[in-house]
């Protein structure tokens, strides 16, 4: 997981998949009111993976429906 939040990752043309500025402040934040960060971080890495897969795949999403 480690490597996802602050690895390299091939995506927008490089740079950390989750290690945006906005993105770690609002982790952060949720973290200290006692959420389960690790588990969204989980999450956010699946729906990345997914979105990716779609992205490479030929689809598009476009108002919530995956189009070829």
């Amino acid at each position: 997981m480690h490597d996802l939040i602050h690895g390299h990752q091939p995506y927008h043309g490089g740079g950390s998949a989750l290690a945006a500025p906005h993105l770690r402040a609002l982790l952060e934040l949720l973290e200290g009111e006692g959420h389960d960060v690790a588990a969204m971080r989980e999450e956010l890495a699946h729906l990345l993976r997914a979105l990716m897969r779609a992205r490479h795949g030929g689809f598009r999403v476009n108002g919530g429906k995956a189009q070829r």
